[in-house]
């Protein structure tokens, strides 16, 4: 039944996967106050037998609090050509999961522009087709608590599938990939991004199992583009 609770969750946001970057007016830069140790991480494999649903609205509630307090000015993303794009948090479609001590709350963004970092061969398939549907990745915010020490620390992750996975799930690529949960079929990239913008850390998947780490993006080589 938890299961369930969350693909419905799941199945909601990737309706609005397409819109997660929604336009605002032009805001002014301003440095976040408690930018994420630089070795964010996740429960890296599929785990989905221990891995549940939780009752979101205090967890986001606490979430925003938290939000507000550390990030006034909204959070940012850093391109690998220099260029910052500046996010807001929107919570219409947040949702929370906990694993053992850890409580996750994830919710969308909305930026004025758009950073799109595709996979190379993802990147060709859409010049071959001029398919729209192969120009998906997507970034969320996610903030994770210690509920035994009550810290909380935030971070950018990004959702960067491969093309066997974007035609397996059938175009739908979000749905079954949360911070704590993997589908045992995803394959592509997982990146983490400090709230300040800087890229910290990041996973490639083939098949629902880590194959490799990404210490940069220059490294993890992906077709980028800024509009």
């Amino acid at each position: 039944m938890k299961k369930n609770i969350v693909t419905n969750h799941l199945n909601i946001i990737a309706v609005f996967a397409g819109l997660l970057l929604m336009c605002y007016p032009g805001l002014q830069a301003q440095t976040v106050l408690n930018p994420v140790d630089n070795q964010i991480d996740s429960v890296r494999e599929n785990r989905d037998s221990i891995w549940k649903y939780v009752e979101a609205p205090e967890a986001i509630e606490k979430a925003k609090i938290w939000y507000a307090a550390n990030c006034p000015e909204g959070v940012f993303l850093d391109a690998s050509d220099g260029k910052q794009m500046q996010m807001r948090a929107e919570w219409s479609q947040a949702f929370a999961t906990q694993y053992d001590s850890l409580e996750v709350v994830e919710t969308n963004i909305m930026t004025k522009g758009r950073i799109l970092f595709l996979d190379p061969e993802v990147s060709g398939k859409y010049n071959e087709t001029h398919d729209p549907k192969y120009m998906q990745c997507y970034t969320r915010l996610v903030f994770k608590t210690n509920r035994t020490t009550g810290i909380t620390v935030g971070c950018l992750m990004t959702v960067i599938p491969n093309l066997e996975w974007l035609e397996k799930s059938n175009f739908k690529p979000f749905m079954e990939v949360t911070y704590l949960f993997r589908s045992k079929d995803f394959g592509g990239m997982i990146w983490f991004h400090n709230l300040d913008g800087s890229f910290s850390n990041g996973w490639k998947y083939e098949k629902g199992k880590i194959v490799a780490s990404i210490k940069s993006m220059d490294a993890a080589n992906p077709i980028q583009f800024i509009s």
